[in-house]
């Protein structure tokens, strides 16, 4: 039966699991947080600047909605 450790995370002296954790500083950790949630906010602002622009863009070019999206 196979362990559930990995034999990449395995020391002599058990150590492996808490090196996981000291990887990065509490600095480095907290910029990775912001840059991954600012990455999930940007579809937001996407659709709340850029979509309702659409019908106003086509208006503009002579064109329809979908031509512009």
């Amino acid at each position: 039966m196979a362990s559930k450790e990995s034999i990449l995370l395995t020391t002599r002296d058990g150590s492996a699991h808490k090196a996981i954790y000291i990887r990065f500083t509490p600095g480095q950790r907290k910029w990775i947080l912001f840059v991954v949630s600012l990455g999930g906010l940007l579809p937001m602002v996407v659709q709340g600047i850029f979509l309702p622009s659409i019908p106003q863009m086509a208006k503009d070019l002579n064109s329809t909605d979908a031509l512009v999206r």
